[in-house]
């Protein structure tokens, strides 16, 4: 069975060199990626370095509850079902 894709994150990638975003399965998740790194972006990666942060250690990830929004996470909810 598929990994089950169920969690925004956003984290730093070494081989890209850049802050990479990763979002769950669902309807319309990719504009929650695309608000993710409008929050997590140059200027914020900047700021952190210029603070003492190393942003080689970032990581961020929140859990979908599909239950919220049935309608955006379908495919989750038959998943958690199926693996009940």
């Amino acid at each position: 069975m598929a990994k089950k894709q169920n969690k925004l994150k956003a984290f730093w990638s070494k081989k890209e060199v850049d802050l990479m975003i990763d979002y769950p399965l669902g309807i319309r998740t990719t504009s929650d990626g695309h608000w993710l790194s409008g929050i997590f972006n140059d200027a914020f990666t900047n700021e952190l370095t210029q603070r003492g942060y190393n942003v080689e250690t970032f990581k961020f990830e929140i859990t979908v509850k599909p239950q919220l929004r049935p309608d955006k996470f379908a495919t989750l909810l038959e998943q958690e079902t199926y693996l009940k």
